[in-house]
Order: C-alpha cells, then sequence, then structure tokens
C-alpha cells in the first residue's frame, strides 16, 4: 500500500503568517457572536464557573464532593447544552458568507423594532393596548389580576394577547427587559379631572400607573388609533408617524441607549473587534510556543511522549492485563510520532480517550478501578 504524501514542516514565517491568519479570522467571528448573542457569553461564564469549581474541589481533595459533583456533572452539562441550542440555532440561520463577519443586530435592536412594529400595527388597526415597562420601583402592588407569564417579547405573541377574543386583551401587559412578565393586569385609575376628554379608561389606567411610580407605559387608542406616552406622571401623545420620534419613544421606554449614528457606530464596533482578533492572534501565535519555538530555532524539536503500560522487563512483576502494549508496536508508534514531528503523542492512541476519562474521575472511584490504578 502506498503511503500518503507527508507534509513537511513550513518555513517559520509562513507557519505564523498562516497561523495569524486563520486565528484572526476565527478569532474575529467568535467575538462578534459573543457581542450579539449574549446568552453565549452567559453559557461561557456557567461553563467556566463549573470548571473552576471542579478544579477547585479536585484540588482540595474533598472525596464526597468530588462524587456528587461527577453524579451531577452530566445533568449540569445536558442542561446548559439544552439552555445554548436556541442560540446556536439563531447563529445558524443568519450566518452567511456576507454577514459573517458583520457586526449582528443585537437584542436590544430587535426589541426595538419588534415594540415599535407592534405599537404601529395596533395603532393601524384601531386596536387598544396599554404596553407597561417598569424602572426602579417595584409596580407588582399597583397591578392587580391577570396573570404572570414568562414568555420573551415577539410581535405574534403580542397581537395575539391582544385580540379582541383574547381573554386578557383588555388588561395591561408588563414588559421587563426582552420578557412578558404579566398579562391582564389591572392598573390603578387616575382623577378623572382636568383630563383630554378623548381619554379613556385606558388613558386613566395608564396615567395612575405612572404618577404611582417611575414606570413608562405606551397606550393605543381603540377608538382614535393615537399612541400616548405615560412618563413622570403625565401623558402625552406621540406621533409615530414620524420614524425617529417613534424609535426615540420605544428606546426610551425600554431604557436603550440609542446612538443615532449607528452606522459609525457599527463601524467603530467592526474596527474594535478586528483589531482585538489581530492582538490576539499575533500575541498567540508568537507567544504560545515558549521554550519549544527557542529550542527550534536551534534544530531541536520536543517531543511529548504519553506511554501506556508496557509489557517490558520493567513491568515482568506486575498483574497484565488488555491495557498493557507490546514493545514492537509501541516503538512503531513512536518512530512514527518522531518521523511525523508531533508535538504530543498518546501511546497506544486508545490511551488519549482513557486519560480524558482519568482525568475526570474523582480520586474515590479512581481508586477503585484496579485496572487503572494499579491496586490489587
Amino acid at each position: 500500500m502506498t503511503p500518503l504524501p507527508q507534509i513537511g514542516p513550513l518555513d517559520p514565517f509562513w507557519r505564523h503568517a498562516i497561523d495569524i491568519l486563520v486565528s484572526v479570522l476565527v478569532l474575529r467571528v467568535t467575538l462578534g457572536w459573543l457581542v450579539t448573542y449574549r446568552r453565549l457569553v452567559q453559557f461561557l461564564l456557567l461553563f467556566v464557573a463549573l470548571v473552576g469549581a471542579g478544579w477547585t474541589v479536585s484540588q482540595l481533595n474533598l472525596p464526597m464532593a468530588q462524587v456528587l459533583g461527577f453524579i451531577l456533572i452530566i445533568p449540569l452539562l445536558v442542561l446548559l447544552t439544552l439552555s445554548i441550542v436556541p442560540e446556536f440555532r439563531r447563529i445558524y440561520e443568519s450566518a452567511s458568507v456576507g454577514r459573517l463577519f458583520a457586526v449582528r443586530q443585537s437584542r436590544q435592536e430587535e426589541m426595538i423594532a419588534t415594540i415599535l412594529d407592534t405599537v404601529r400595527h395596533l395603532s393601524e388597526n384601531r386596536c387598544g393596548a396599554i404596553l407597561v415597562f417598569p424602572k426602579r420601583d417595584n409596580i407588582a402592588q399597583f397591578c392587580q389580576g391577570g396573570e404572570e407569564v414568562d414568555a420573551r417579547v415577539n410581535k405574534s405573541l403580542l397581537l395575539s394577547i391582544l385580540n379582541t377574543r383574547s381573554p386578557r386583551h383588555d388588561g395591561a401587559i408588563v414588559i421587563e427587559g426582552d420578557r412578558i412578565t404579566r398579562i391582564g393586569a389591572v392598573l390603578p385609575l387616575a382623577p378623572a379631572e382636568d383630563i383630554d376628554p378623548s381619554w379613556g379608561t385606558r388613558h386613566l389606567a395608564a396615567l395612575g400607573l405612572c404618577q404611582a411610580s417611575d414606570a413608562e407605559l405606551l397606550v393605543v387608542s381603540e377608538e382614535r388609533g393615537t399612541v400616548s406616552l405615560g412618563k413622570n406622571g403625565e401623558l402625552k401623545r406621540v406621533d409615530f408617524s414620524n420614524d425617529a420620534t417613534a424609535r426615540s419613544t420605544v428606546a426610551d421606554a425600554l431604557d436603550i441607549d440609542v446612538d443615532r449614528t449607528r452606522g459609525k457606530k457599527s463601524l467603530g464596533s467592526s474596527l474594535l473587534l478586528w483589531g482585538l482578533a489581530v492582538i490576539i492572534g499575533v500575541s498567540g501565535s508568537l507567544g504560545v510556543e515558549g521554550l519549544r519555538s527557542r529550542l527550534l530555532r536551534r534544530g531541536v524539536f520536543v517531543h511529548n511522549l504519553v506511554l501506556g503500560p508496557v509489557d517490558t522487563p520493567m513491568t515482568r512483576d506486575h498483574e497484565k492485563n488488555r491495557l498493557f502494549a507490546q514493545p514492537r508496536p509501541v516503538a512503531a508508534a513512536i518512530v512514527r510520532a518522531l518521523g511525523r514531528r508531533r508535538h504530543r503523542v498518546y501511546v497506544p492512541g486508545i490511551w488519549r480517550w482513557i486519560m480524558l476519562v482519568v482525568r475526570n474521575l474523582p480520586e474515590p472511584i479512581f481508586q477503585r478501578l484496579s485496572f487503572l490504578s494499579g491496586r490489587p
């Protein structure tokens, strides 16, 4: 059988150039995803916390904690994976060659667009609504009745709730962050004195809440289709036909700082991410090799050979099992590794996976596995 052709070692300059290019591209895409999809950051932080907790327990050699960690690690990893699957689906659906390196629309931008489109649809179709956006004050004492829910904000869901055939369409919808937390809420009515005669019960309810708390509200009139903003104890009509005014009103209600120079901001963010990717890629490629790189210039190549048990005169008195390898195959594997200039080699290769399991086994369990620990 003709052996496959082997690619020889690259010149150090081209090796680092290709390494930096690939690293920068991968880092740029990854940083863009982390900026756009914030739940990825939460997932990574939780994963690092789990790894850190496991390392601490291992270093302190806590037997019971190690056993509990070994039992719980799989369910926790499954829960973490399931929690992040929707984000990966969004990444997959939005990924394309043209948008791969773009700073994607953030969840805050999506929220502004969702509320803006929903309010305009309600206004055009003369569908009454009250959307409540709590701030620092706790408004639970002012919201009576209705139902507590926990759903992600989207236009279809809001329109379904506010449909006249829905049992909760008359009450207020409370939105905290990007979640709907209560529907059909009954709000306190403001005194019907010195008010606009065109106002109805919805307007009085909105005025009552913004007078009693720092919450902001968007009210859509069922009779006229007008939109009003309740804020700081006042209720004022807003011209939602003006894009800039409507967008600024929704962003203010959501507590989102809108940069009107979004094009410049997007360009600045993209350049910043590219800069970070270049810095990390260059410093990592040039600095990660350490001693190996310095020795390589002197013609010395460092190999890290991880050997399993070998049936040799040194192990003659040891009880043998299937994990013991014969000298000739081991020697042949070492020669192949030297020829291919591999940095780390497990001999036999199965020990790569065995050591992965061993490194994550609690000490009490490891000591009970006689074929690994060497104990009778």
